[in-house]
């Protein structure tokens, strides 16, 4: 097996292919004056398995890592491996207004094109592992959610235990959990007094999951969007004054409704306020937690400042 990392993620390929004892492809990515890229394929790949690592954090780390896919495809490599830790567009897996595009699937049928496996982890559509055929999967839920306009409603339902081979090329998925590493850099930091809050109820499964780590006590908050950036917050019943409180999500994506849940932890008494995710997207920063809560931590899906959770041992164990 031979490991090749994009350009977003050549340090965590180089760990995998560390751990794996596997060899670490060369390659070359640059940019024309035109800003359109340049991929060459240095190492040698004929009828050799092949794992291209990319997590497709803009347009550019998307369009390099298809360049890839399909070059190592078309110099005779014998499988192909795609790990995307932060797949990109996969948040517009729902048509929430008629004529909206389903991107997650126009990239899902991207990679299919040119991959025979995709790893990636905490996608969060994605509800196990498996042979996934895209088109079906897609056409299934999008006409659900059509009848039934109700997100919780549609999170509870396993759709890719219900769809079924019928002949189509399908694409094998693996997505990995990293809660569980995320759970345990906290607890190894914090063995009493530790309380974990989802900021949704979307994100309480997780919450659970982590508190099953740590031994403690999770829940969650109470959120209404009255616009495109105004929410209200409110606490339930989980008394967290004196204790120490991790907030944990999924992803953290301009990180306003985490630090406006931070506020309202403050107020309630908490002694300390932790926010814990696996994808720090952080778009618009992280200045906007300074003086609001302890500590901001992430993985590595996407290299941050603050990725001190690493996720390279998932993914070596999952090739």
């Amino acid at each position: 097996m031979i490991i090749f990392g994009g350009s977003n993620s050549s340090n965590l390929a180089e760990k995998v292919a560390k751990l794996k004892n596997h060899e670490l492809g060369e390659i070359e990515v640059r940019q024309f004056p035109d800003s359109e890229l340049y991929v060459r394929i240095l190492s040698n790949v004929k009828d050799r398995e092949c794992v291209v690592m990319q997590s497709t954090q803009n347009n550019d780390n998307l369009i390099e890592l298809l360049i890839i896919l399909d070059a190592l495809m078309d110099l005779k490599a014998k499988k192909v491996t795609a790990v995307i830790p932060y797949l990109g567009y996969a948040r517009q897996d729902k048509r929430f207004k008629s004529g909206e595009a389903l991107s997650a699937r126009t990239v899902l049928k991207l990679i299919r094109n040119s991959a025979d496996r995709l790893i990636t982890v905490n996608c969060h559509f994605l509800n196990e592992g498996g042979a996934f055929d895209v088109d079906d999967y897609f056409d299934v839920t999008s006409r659900f959610f059509e009848k039934n306009m109700k997100s919780d409603t549609f999170d509870d339902i396993h759709f890719d235990k219900k769809i079924k081979n019928n002949g189509k090329q399908e694409l094998i998925v693996e997505n990995i959990d990293a809660f569980p590493v995320v759970a345990k850099y906290f607890k190894s930091k914090f063995n009493e007094n530790l309380v974990v809050i989802a900021p949704d109820k979307g994100a309480l499964q997780h919450a659970k999951l982590a508190a099953d780590v740590i031994g403690c006590e999770f829940d969650y908050l109470e959120k209404t969007r009255l616009s495109g950036d105004a929410v209200t917050i409110k606490t339930k019943s989980l008394n967290i004054k004196n204790q120490n409180v991790l907030i944990l999500d999924d992803m953290i994506s301009t990180g306003g409704t985490i630090a406006e849940s931070a506020k309202i932890i403050r107020q309630c008494g908490a002694k300390t306020i932790n926010v814990g995710c696996v994808h720090g997207v952080f778009s618009k920063g992280t200045e906007m937690f300074k003086g609001v809560v302890d500590e901001v931590v992430c993985t590595n899906t996407i290299n941050r400042e603050c990725s001190r959770v690493d996720v390279s041992g998932l993914i070596a164990g999952s090739l």
